[in-house]
């Protein structure tokens, strides 16, 4: 008899990081997939005014292509990083997920 509730335990236990590896790889997609949907909204063929901004360092006249989309792109992952990290914090904080 202990031993089956030594295995229950065991089982339970791993059914639980299990759980916790999803909620963790689940986060992660969330935040990928939103900064995959800024990305997109700006990768699209249609003009925005971003493209011929004179706002780079290079910038010498009318016509010359803006740094616009490397700024973009930096914060984009600089932000899906930052959430990342925020929301593995917040839930460790909270209790949901252990070491």
């Amino acid at each position: 008899h202990d031993t089956m509730v030594l295995l229950q335990l065991q089982l339970s236990s791993s059914q639980n990081k299990l759980l916790r590896a999803e909620v963790m790889f689940q986060m992660w997609l969330f935040w990928i997939s939103l900064a995959a949907m800024l990305t997109s909204i700006f990768g699209m063929n249609l003009h925005n005014g971003m493209e011929w901004m004179a706002t780079g360092p290079l910038h010498t006249g009318v016509g010359d292509p803006s740094w616009a989309f490397l700024e973009l792109l930096l914060g984009v992952v600089a932000g899906t990083g930052l959430g990342g990290l925020g929301t593995t914090w917040l839930l460790f904080q909270c209790g949901v997920l252990v070491r």
